[in-house]
């Protein structure tokens, strides 16, 4: 029997690119602390990778770009925002942002404000939002609720990007994509979507080692929140480190395969953004199993031997035991709304099994005393070969002959021969 739980604990600041935690367990006391260290440095910036960017200029009705225009944008599911401002050249960058959808307000004095809605940011994505002005008293809003074009035109980044509730609709495989381990599912399958990535096959096909992306074998590398998740062997330690990240505590994931930014190492990106908390309580419960009942008997099935000690169940064919339940639970709000927030997940993981039937040759009593005697087609000794007349012989195996009362004990059979034409 194999089980595994797994918790997951993180306090997120609102500001974008806070620092993030992952406590095993979270006691009183080193909540509290972590509570009064984050009210502390709530606007700290610290790890950066795995977000995004939104960046773009800004102009006037004539397309002049317009400098020190206020920038803002607003997480709508934690109510945090940044903001900056337009340089000389009419430019500016916001960053960096987490994924999730954001609203973007532009003001300056002597245009009016305008409200750009609907904008969803990836992780990893800059995502290009130029905007114009109109001439007009600030008082007055001009709002756009129409998202962004999906093409990018702003780097020659490829790549692709699932969102949790996208790849949760998709079956998603027990035991991993090789159908052949025996854990949770993985969130790192759904990896085999994207174009351009297939799974490595040095690697017994393993999701959660290095894949190959664009043909390249084993130099991918993976991120958790930017943070690299390489394999320990890679770096000269022995030691595996297992990816098993609950597949409902990830947001989203991201793969790059071309162009990605230069903070990132490896022939191809995976990252893996963990969801958080938001101003709303929100959580599951989920539960998925493998059970012997909705399983088929298969090509062997097993079956009870003729000396059963259960009468009723001798020479009944049988499906041995086979048991997967992965269950947890996840739950996520606010500490200090558009402040602090927080996200936990805990999962389960239990396994139980019999030996699955084969099929297998047992030698009898008689063969294992070396007489073949009884087989339909007699067995030859190959070194016995001899030449006689033009004709080639070989002596029988027939070994001490056997009854039931042991080895030697029956008449001894005579070696027959076998001719052969020369």
């Amino acid at each position: 029997m194999q089980s595994a739980e797994q918790r997951v604990w993180e306090i997120r600041a609102a500001s974008p690119g806070a620092s993030t935690w992952f406590l095993p367990r979270l006691e009183r006391i080193w909540l509290a602390f972590l509570f009064i260290a984050l009210m502390a440095s709530s606007n700290a910036r610290a790890q950066l990778g795995g977000t995004g960017t939104i960046e773009g200029t800004i102009t006037d009705p004539t397309g002049a770009l317009v400098a020190g225009v206020r920038v803002t944008a607003r997480n709508v599911a934690t109510g945090s925002e940044m903001v900056r401002s337009t340089s000389k050249s009419g430019d500016y960058t916001l960053a960096p942002l987490d994924a999730g959808n954001y609203t973007v307000t532009v003001s300056s004095p002597g245009f009016e404000k305008l409200v750009r809605e609907n904008i969803h940011l990836d992780g990893l994505q800059v995502l290009t939002l130029n905007m114009a002005l109109s001439v007009g008293a600030a008082s007055q809003t001009v709002t756009v609720n129409t998202a962004p074009p999906a093409l990018e035109t702003g780097d020659a980044t490829l790549g692709a990007a699932i969102d949790n509730d996208v790849y949760q609709s998709l079956p998603l495989e027990m035991g991993g994509a090789n159908g052949i381990s025996t854990d949770q599912r993985r969130p790192t399958d759904s990896a085999l979507l994207m174009p351009g990535v297939t799974n490595n096959e040095t690697k017994n096909n393993e999701s959660d080692e290095p894949m190959v992306i664009n043909g390249n074998a084993s130099a991918s590398e993976m991120y958790i929140e930017g943070l690299p998740f390489e394999s320990a062997s890679v770096s000269g330690d022995p030691r595996y480190i297992w990816s098993a990240i609950s597949v409902e505590a990830v947001d989203q994931f991201q793969v790059k395969t071309t162009a990605y930014s230069a903070e990132y190492q490896g022939l191809g990106v995976e990252n893996f953004t963990i969801k958080r908390g938001t101003n709303q309580i929100h959580g599951s419960f989920y539960e998925v199993m493998r059970n012997t009942a909705f399983d088929s008997a298969g090509f062997n099935p097993a079956q009870y031997p003729s000396n059963y000690a259960i009468v009723a169940k001798q020479n009944e064919f049988y499906k041995p035991p086979e048991h997967m339940n992965e269950y947890g639970m996840t739950i996520g709000g606010p500490i200090w709304k558009n402040k602090i927030f927080v996200f936990g997940n805990y999962m389960g993981f239990r396994f139980s099994a019999l030996t699955s039937p084969q099929t297998e040759t047992v030698p009898t009593p008689a063969e294992l005393c070396g007489d073949f005697s009884a087989l339909p087609n007699p067995i030859y000794d190959p070194t016995t070969q001899v030449l006689s007349g033009g004709s080639y012989s070989r002596t029988q195996f027939s070994g001490p002959s056997y009854t039931s009362a042991g080895c030697s004990t029956g008449p001894s059979a005579k070696g027959a021969r076998r001719i052969c034409k020369a």
